[in-house]
């Protein structure tokens, strides 16, 4: 697994890739069968197999009360 902050270094997956997009600020069983799926489907494919997720939440950014909120999850822990 590589970790990459910012959208300049995903541009490297820009061909090619299955992707998961979602904040993922805990990961219950939901998040994880998403992707599982993900990289299931890349496997098939023999193609790379990308989650993107947003820090901070785009609730955060979008609504006064949100920006309050804690997160669930850190971004290293995600």
């Amino acid at each position: 697994m590589r970790v990459i902050y910012g959208l300049r270094g995903f541009k490297k997956f820009a061909n090619a890739t299955v992707l998961a997009i979602g904040v993922f600020d805990g990961l219950h069983i939901g998040h994880r069968k998403i992707i599982k799926k993900v990289v299931r489907e890349a496997k098939k494919l023999k193609i790379k197999s990308v989650v993107l997720t947003f820090d901070p939440h785009p609730a955060k950014i979008l609504h006064s009360k949100a920006r309050r909120a804690p997160s669930l999850i850190s971004v290293s822990h995600r």
